[in-house]
């Protein structure tokens, strides 16, 4: 197939292009406001394949042009550390399922079957490119975003096609994707389990005296007599089995999702760090307040694992399927005001946990799709 009309929808999209010493490869660029749009079209059809080792140096090279700072390629200066860089392949290829299994994993394409003419988005890939930042728009009401998939479609399928009308569409293929399993938050939902249930077997877990002499947290322990550990062992300690239960099938859900998006680790060091964070929050309160009560509950951890959640959907605007703003807003709104109106309810730790989860999540957590590399010497050739 012809690349021209290819290159002609992004020159008539407002993208700049970059010049390589590959022939095959173009490289196009767009800056509005706080993002850069950058399509890479590679022509990978017969006499002009790469192996998958090549394909890896080649998305290197293209992430370095955009993301190293000592990087002089592009005649434009922006913030590298800061500026959303979305990067997406254009690729090519005879027999694209083939061309599919060389790809880098770590990149966003479409694919192009050049012998039938049609473009190939798989379900695992973003369905639209080129679109604005929402905030970006709404200051720059005369800007209208142009969605590139029309477009490229439509620029595919022009030149004489073999095949009928009826056949020449956009073909979305699903994929079986492995998913990890969240082996973290199941550990820390059994052992929560396991705890509750040891301390109805050796006491009623409803009584504050019997509670504060099995790991729950009370300030003038840990202030006058140094029981920091209690910081950490009130988080898995709950009063009553609703408590327990309750906590547990908020943690089964959304802990779910944070660690099978960000890891086993992150989402680890963000449940335990937030949840002590958050008893930290409400030592200090107490303290300051001079009220003193025994406390105990996932709850502050469980804010935490929420307040990152919150943060990583916002940073990867929808990339997250489950997931919505508005959704997570409407979930912390309505998780506060169940506490704010109930008795008994330690809405510092919430509140601190919250807190700590959305920093902690700041520190830890990149936008998917978005990962920085290490600086390389290795340039594409101008």
């Amino acid at each position: 197939m012809d690349f021209f009309k290819l290159h002609q929808v992004m020159h008539e999209n407002l993208y700049s292009s970059v010049k390589t010493n590959l022939h095959q490869i173009s490289v196009y660029y767009r800056k509005f406001g706080p993002q850069i749009d950058v399509a890479v079209l590679m022509d990978c059809q017969k006499g002009e394949e790469y192996t998958k080792e090549q394909l890896e140096i080649i998305n290197k090279k293209i992430i370095n042009i955009f993301r190293d700072e000592e990087d002089n390629t592009l005649p434009i200066e922006y913030d590298r550390q800061n500026t959303d860089v979305d990067i997406l392949y254009m690729v090519a290829a005879d027999d694209a399922l083939s061309m599919r299994q060389k790809l880098p994993q770590n990149i966003k394409y479409w694919l192009i079957d050049g012998i039938k003419h049609r473009l190939l988005i798989f379900d695992d890939q973003p369905s639209e490119f080129g679109l604005f930042d929402e905030e970006f728009t709404t200051d720059n009401p005369w800007i209208k975003p142009r969605p590139l998939k029309k477009q490229i479609k439509n620029a595919v399928e022009f030149e004489d096609n073999p095949l009928e009308d009826a056949e020449k569409v956009e073909v979305i293929i699903p994929v079986r994707r492995k998913v990890s399993f969240p082996v973290i938050n199941v550990m820390i939902i059994l052992i929560n389990i396991g705890i509750f249930a040891l301390l109805e077997y050796l006491g009623n877990t409803t009584e504050s005296d019997f509670m504060l002499s099995h790991g729950a947290m009370y300030p003038p322990y840990v202030l006058m007599e140094h029981r920091y550990y209690l910081l950490f062992t009130s988080m898995f300690v709950h009063f009553g089995i609703d408590h327990m239960l309750n906590n547990m099938f908020i943690l089964y859900f959304i802990g779910d999702i944070l660690e099978r998006t960000y890891g086993k680790i992150k989402f680890l060091m963000i449940y335990i760090l937030g949840g002590i964070g958050g008893n930290v929050i409400s030592l200090y309160a107490a303290y300051k307040s001079g009220e003193n009560a025994v406390s105990g509950g996932a709850s502050g951890a469980i804010f935490s694992v929420i307040g990152a959640l919150l943060y990583v959907t916002i940073i990867n605007k929808g990339k997250i399927r489950e997931l919505s703003v508005l959704r997570m807003t409407f979930m912390i709104a309505l998780s506060l005001l169940i506490g704010f109106t109930s008795d008994g309810v330690d809405n510092v730790a919430h509140l601190g946990g919250l807190l700590c989860g959305i920093i902690l999540a700041a520190v830890l957590c990149r936008p998917l799709g978005n990962k920085k590399y290490d600086n390389t010497k290795e340039r594409l050739k101008l």
